[in-house]
Order: C-alpha cells, then sequence, then structure tokens
C-alpha cells in the first residue's frame, strides 16, 4: 500500500484527509488508528473504493496525533506518521500597555509579550499594518519557551492593527 501524508500542521477542529492506495498489495484488510495527543483513540472514517481508501478525522485536541496503518496487520511502510494541530485562539498577548489604546506618538517604541505555550506546535508571524495599507513584518525574540517579546518603533502616524 502507499499513502501520502497530509500537512503535519493542521489548525484545530479541521477535517483531515487522505488516500491509502492499496490495489498492488495483494487481497487484504486495512485498519487504521488515531491516537490523539493524550493518547485517546479519535473517531475514524474509512471508504473503500476498488482498495483505494479515504480516510477521514477531526482533530479536536492541540497536540501531535499519530496515525498508525495496518495492511493485513502488517505496518503500512510511511507509517505511523504525527499530525500537529494548533490554535490561535490560544495565543495570549500579555504586558501590553494601556496607553496602547488610546495613542502611541510616531518614534515611540511599543513592546508586549506574547504566550504561545497553550496554542499548540505552529509558527509565530507578526504585523503591524498602519492605516490599512502600510504592512511591516515583525521579528520576534523568544525570551523562554513560548513566551515572545514583540518590540515595534513606530514610524509612520496612523492606527495599528
Amino acid at each position: 500500500c502507499r499513502f501520502d501524508a497530509p500537512d503535519a500542521l493542521v489548525l484545530i477542529d479541521t477535517a483531515i484527509e487522505f488516500d491509502i492506495d492499496c490495489r498492488e498489495g495483494g487481497y487484504g484488510a486495512l485498519t487504521v488508528k488515531v491516537k490523539d495527543p493524550v493518547k485517546n483513540f479519535a473517531d475514524v472514517q474509512v471508504t473503500e473504493n476498488n482498495q483505494v481508501y479515504t480516510v477521514k478525522f477531526v482533530a479536536s485536541v492541540i497536540g501531535e496525533y499519530t496515525v498508525e496503518m495496518l495492511w493485513s496487520k502488517v505496518a503500512i511502510p510511511g507509517g505511523p506518521f504525527k499530525i500537529n494541530t494548533f490554535d490561535p485562539a490560544k495565543v495570549r498577548t500579555i504586558k501590553l500597555p494601556v496607553a496602547m489604546d488610546v495613542v502611541a506618538l510616531t518614534g515611540e517604541i511599543i513592546n508586549f509579550d506574547m504566550d504561545i505555550t497553550k496554542a499548540g506546535k505552529g509558527t509565530l508571524a507578526t504585523q503591524v499594518i498602519i492605516n490599512e495599507g502600510s504592512v511591516q513584518s515583525i521579528e520576534l525574540e523568544e525570551m523562554r519557551k513560548g513566551i515572545y517579546k514583540f518590540s515595534y518603533k513606530l514610524v509612520e502616524a496612523g492606527s495599528l492593527e
């Protein structure tokens, strides 16, 4: 059997789907087991069309899933594989200056921290958007595992988003 693993990083509560082609595997039975980050088995739907199996499940817990595939009780080459889920809603801004909600002056440096420890594995990227047009990417400094320092010098007058 052959398969193409889905993306290794997916948004939480996303349906994950991939195919396993067993047309060259001879007679046999497919078993697919998906363990979530807390080692519970996820509900998996498997449909078959001419020995091509479509596997679907929803990743509803943040963290690493393990997908194990067996053809007649023998591991399919390339498996098991891992999928990580993340939830951007779990990213928290901390130490945000209260004054920033009201006004920031051109030339002023704006500092705050971001906590991604509960968001899952992923890449944190930020942008400063000024007046719905000018965009500047920001590099973040990791202060400790999962805590990043954001620092930006306001170079243009306008509303920040």
